[in-house]
């Protein structure tokens, strides 16, 4: 886990997970719901999706079993 910053724009911080040739980021933001994470894919625009219990374990468990 690699904290990017308190203060990044549009919105309230950011730590990156790295696992193997993965990074998802869980980012803060102002609005509603207040975290999400995201994985970017390619150069596009990074992949979001909920930060919730479940999401959080499943990377949890692929991060435990990369290690």
């Amino acid at each position: 886990m690699v904290p990017k910053g308190l203060n990044i724009i549009s919105g309230k911080g950011r730590v990156d997970l790295k696992f193997g040739m993965r990074e998802i980021m869980i980012v803060g933001q102002d609005e509603d719901p207040g975290w999400f994470f995201a994985e970017r894919e390619g150069r596009g625009k990074p992949r979001q999706f909920e930060f919730n219990k479940e999401n959080f374990e499943q990377l949890m468990r692929e991060y435990v079993e990369s290690a």
